[in-house]
């Protein structure tokens, strides 16, 4: 299904025991309405790589109001992996972590840490900021420019 098919979403969602989650393609508040209120999602995918901390806060606040559950969407680095478990952390509706499983150098050793999923969780860093260090060998590595 297209991510703008929102009649789709909602027949789909209508008829389906099945929660329907969308919304990972969308950036902004606004982009979201639409996803929530016409096409009847149950769970809203946020990106925080497209929203930052701030909108991401914002539409997981329309979503939850719109009992609605909210999830990260996650498909790159782990600085983003840091930043969506601290901020799904924060989600009182949060109930699943999106968690990418392919190894690559930049998301096994871009960072000095292991945040690994064990037994299906994946804990929060607690140091200051994201929790994370990056290797600057493996970012001067794939610097650009």
């Amino acid at each position: 299904m297209q991510q703008d098919n929102l009649e789709g979403y909602r027949e789909l969602s209508r008829v389906s025991s099945i929660p329907i989650a969308a919304g990972e393609g969308e950036a902004g508040v606004h982009a979201y309405w639409e996803p929530i209120d016409r096409g009847g999602i149950d769970i809203v995918q946020i990106d925080l790589a497209r929203n930052g901390f701030t909108i991401s806060r914002k539409v997981a606040d329309m979503a939850e109001f719109h009992e609605r559950r909210v999830v990260n969407h996650f498909y790159s680095t782990p600085v983003n992996l840091a930043a969506g478990l601290h901020w799904l952390a924060s989600r009182k509706s949060a109930f699943i972590f999106e968690y990418c499983v392919e190894k690559t150098p930049i998301r096994t050793r871009l960072i000095k840490q292991d945040l690994k999923a064990v037994d299906g969780y994946v804990s929060v860093p607690e140091e200051p900021g994201l929790g994370i260090e990056l290797n600057e060998e493996v970012v001067n590595r794939y610097r650009v420019g």
